[in-house]
This record gives structure tokens, sequence and C-alpha cells, in this order.
């Protein structure tokens, strides 16, 4: 613990009834043991690496954080309300690791129901296009976390479908479809659509759309006020303004003629607990995340390091801290730039796409 914590911001926690005062930092391998006499129960690190961590005050600017800081570790929050949850999402992200060239990261299990992947600031360049890596803490971070939910959110939540009942989903409010516009790739929004008939006999023309019930409507070719004879629940895309009436095969006649289109709305199920999977949120200034070996003070497990093959049979009851064998090291030896895909191809996507804060923290994960 002492070795990964040194240049990090460390902070005890006293069985969550309080913190000790930030900044603090460990400076010998005895603070750890002297907190706990003092009835200390984990410890909580920052992913920022400074070069003196008392150094921080909260009343600096960003630029002058960022002459103290050294560097940062991108730090991977799985966060699911099952375990089983998270073993897939960790086992999928690190697939997305090894698929960008990285061969080298820290796993450990957080305590609680998920895990934490952790990739050291050394496998990322020291620069991008003229811009200092260190210094875009923590929009780069975040940019690669949401770039990598991206990538893993639809064969997460098709593999938490096989395990689990489809109904049973549902029923319990777990199962949300999302349909996504063919244009722009957006979700789109719910609205009330309803269809027309005109009440003349000799005319009988049909039409959709958005009109208030309250609001008469018209109809295009007599002139006659039309009657509602249905309505319906329909995707809108507020970004291209066309929804499913208009790119469905539609069931209008106005004008004599039925459109053809074979263009859809794509759907798409997510898992409601898995929407939050890969804390985004985690990747915030100063944010502090359980030390490697720590204690969880709900669960009593240790935040143990493991590997990646011990991902799959992993039980809580491995981190029981009384079982542990020899502490692994949470920090890998990276190679350099072994991480510089990830991060350019994180900032490509970052040009589209910008991640949404979801959850708020007031504590250290």
């Amino acid at each position: 613990m002492f070795e990964f914590c040194k240049h990090r911001e460390t902070v005890a926690n006293f069985n969550n009834k309080f913190f000790a005062k930030r900044p603090d930092a460990l400076d010998y391998p005895t603070d750890i043991s002297n907190a706990a006499k003092q009835g200390a129960t984990s410890f909580h690190c920052s992913e920022e690496i400074w070069e003196n961590p008392l150094d921080i005050n909260t009343d600096m600017t960003p630029d002058q954080y960022n002459e103290i800081k050294i560097g940062w570790d991108l730090l991977i929050d799985i966060d699911s309300p099952f375990l089983d949850y998270g073993k897939i999402a960790a086992r999928l992200l690190i697939n997305e690791f090894e698929r960008h060239g990285i061969k080298n990261y820290g796993i450990k299990f957080s305590g609680s129901k998920g895990f934490h992947i952790l990739i050291p600031f050394k496998a990322f360049p020291k620069e991008v296009q003229g811009e200092q890596t260190k210094d875009n803490f923590p929009e780069w971070p975040r940019l690669i976390a949401g770039y990598l939910f991206e990538r893993i959110r639809e064969p997460m939540n098709n593999e938490i479908l096989g395990l689990t009942d489809r109904d049973k989903l549902k029923e319990s409010g777990e199962l949300i479809s999302e349909n996504f516009c063919p244009k722009c790739g957006q979700p789109t929004i719910k609205r009330k659509n309803y269809k027309y008939k005109c009440p003349d006999i000799r005319c009988k023309s049909e039409l959709e759309g958005f009109t208030k019930k309250r609001v008469a409507m018209l109809c295009p070719s007599c002139n006659a006020k039309m009657d509602i004879v249905n309505e319906r629940e329909i995707d809108f895309c507020e970004t291209c303004k066309i929804s499913t009436a208009k790119i469905e095969a539609s069931t209008s006649n106005y004008g004599g003629s039925i459109r053809e289109v074979k263009i859809e709305f794509k759907k798409e199920d997510t898992i409601k607990s898995t929407e939050d999977s890969v804390d985004i949120v985690l990747v915030s200034p100063r944010h502090l995340f359980r030390a490697p070996y720590s204690l969880h003070e709900k669960t009593a497990f240790s935040s143990i390091v493991i590997t990646k093959d011990q991902i799959e049979n992993f039980r809580p009851s491995d981190a029981d801290p009384l079982k542990i064998g020899e502490p692994k090291s949470f920090m890998p030896e990276s190679e350099e730039g072994e991480a510089r895909e990830l991060l350019l191809q994180a900032l490509d996507w970052g040009r589209i796409n910008k991640p949404e804060k979801t959850k708020k923290y007031d504590g250290a994960a």
C-alpha cells in the first residue's frame, strides 16, 4: 500500500465516522500502522500524482495545480449492483485494453461488488498535439472512460440479458429499451402522434401529426375538420426532426400513395443498473479511491489485487483479510506509450461525444 500511495494524496477513513484532514500523505510505512492503531479502517488515495501532495491548496487555480502535478493514472471504477455484472464489464474492458495494444494493467476488487482497473501514467504519451498529457486531468481520462463504456455497452447488455430472464428484468423495471436515430445516432424521445381522417366520404384523406387534441386539424384537400381515429407514442429525433411515422413504412394514403422506407430506428436494450457501471464521475479533480488492500467498511472485505485470470471465478470471500496470502502490486510494469492508441481514439471520439455526469459522490470510492 505504501509504495502505491507515494506522491499521492492519501487520507485515512475512520470507520466512516470521519476522514483525516486533507491534504494528507503517507511519509513512512509506519504511518499506516500508526493510523490503524488510532482507529483508521481504510485509506483512500488520489488518481493524480503530485510532487508533494501536502502543497495542495483548495484556493489554487487549475494552472497552479498543474505546476505541482507530476501526472495521473487512469482508474476505471466498475460500479455494479451485482458481482456477476461487474465481472462481465471487467472482462470486456480488459479486452478493449488489449485491442488497443495495452498489455499491462492493474486489477483489484473494490471491496464490495465491483473492480478497479488501472493504467499507469507511464503508459500514455507525454504530450499529444502540443498539449501536455499531465495537464489534461480530468478531461482526457473522462473521455477515455466514456469511449470505453460506449464500446462495451452493447455486448455487456447482451451478456447480462443472456444471464437473466428478460421478463423478470421487465417486471423489475431493470430493462430499458431505447431507440436511436438512423441518421445521427442520437437517442430519440417519445412523443404523442395522432392519426386523422377526413369525415367526407368523397375525400377520405388520412394523415398523422403531432397537433394537440384540442387544436382542430383541417383536411388539406377539402378543408373539412378531420376526426382523430388513432393515437400512438412514437420516437422523435430532436436533432434531425424525423420520427417513426416519417421513416417507417408509411400507413398514410394522403395523395393516394404509400411510401415504403427501408431505414428504421435502431433499438437497443439497456440494463438500468449497468448504465453507470463505468463510473465517469470518479474521474474528477482530487477524487479519492480505496487504496489497495484497504478494508471496505460495509463488507469488511479487503480491496485485494487480482489477475485477469482470477476474475471469472472470483468470490468476495477470497478478499477475507484474515485469509489473504502474499500481497501483489496494483501498479503494473507498463511500457512507455503503450496506451497511446487508446488515448488518440478516445480524443477522436470526444470530438463528437461528451460524457455526462450521471451521479454525484461526496466521499471516496
